[in-house]
């Protein structure tokens, strides 16, 4: 998210191998009864991506998609343009840090982590303007143990089934996607004090299925939560899709895979979960 900054907006050309532009709604979630292999916990970038009031969508041009007898057959390529906070993201710390690490900088073992589900959603559903409290992690904590540190901790509000629909997702009056209206959003947040002690747990990361780890609620738009991880070097993942409801407390791996961007204060990002300790196992 990029609430209180002007947003850098990323410029990408894409090469394709597939013929088809990707599809503008989300890959349907998986029909198992257990969780016995990855789950992809993004949402697919396309024309509907959310993205935070104001900051560039996301822009699909087909550039090259034909037959060059020339060079042996069809030959398809594109080009992308998109702010760096949309969609299933990362916000680097140095995004509200400026001595944190940049998207480059973060080292590839706190991408490559455990995972820690707090499910949050029952709140949320009576509350659609919750900041979750610290209590919530002490319950978690008291049935499951102390959150390791160099965890991932994902926080399920049950808004990940909310977001195609752009009002209900960010509690705004309208579906327009220029629209610069940050003063009627309303979803579930993280509470400054459960931020801190998150930090505390020197936690790698922790990821949300809402538009930000901060309120949406109007007027009260500090970013507390963001500065709380950012000062210990942990990274946001938001918009993450947290539809699934295989993801057990814990005993998972996170693959958290931005893409690399030099200097980058946030980057798209593929998030990906695996039963056990899946690639931490050696």
């Amino acid at each position: 998210m990029a609430s209180f900054l002007v947003q850098a907006v990323l410029c990408l050309c894409a090469a394709s191998h597939a013929a088809a532009a990707p599809a503008d709604q989300a890959s349907p979630l998986p029909a198992a009864a257990a969780f016995d292999g990855p789950l992809d916990l993004t949402h697919p970038l396309s024309k509907a991506a959310q993205n935070w009031p104001g900051a560039r969508g996301f822009n699909f041009t087909l550039q090259v998609a034909q037959e060059f007898p020339e060079f042996g057959g069809f030959v398809a390529f594109n080009e992308f343009c998109m702010a760096e906070h949309l969609g299933t993201h990362l916000d680097a710390p140095y995004h509200f840090n400026q001595a944190g690490w940049k998207v480059h900088e973060i080292p590839v073992s706190r991408l490559v982590a455990p995972g820690v589900l707090l499910d949050a959603s029952a709140e949320a559903a009576a509350n659609r303007d919750l900041f979750l409290g610290v209590e919530a992690l002490e319950a978690w904590e008291a049935r499951h143990g102390r959150v390791a540190e160099g965890s991932v901790v994902l926080v399920r509000f049950g808004w990940a089934n909310k977001y195609a629909d752009r009002k209900d997702y960010f509690g705004v009056a309208t579906d327009d996607r220029t629209s610069n209206d940050t003063e009627h959003l309303s979803f579930p947040s993280l509470s400054a004090e459960l931020a801190r002690t998150l930090a505390a747990r020197k936690v790698a990361g922790v990821g949300v299925d809402t538009p930000s780890v901060d309120p949406g609620k109007a007027g009260d738009h500090a970013p507390l939560a963001h500065r709380a991880l950012a000062a210990a070097n942990a990274f946001n993942l938001e918009n993450v899709n947290l539809a699934t409801t295989l993801l057990p407390p814990t005993g998972f791996t996170l693959l958290v895979m931005p893409t690399l961007i030099v200097g980058g204060t946030g980057a798209p990002v593929r998030i990906v979960a695996l039963p056990g300790k899946g690639a931490l196992a050696a």
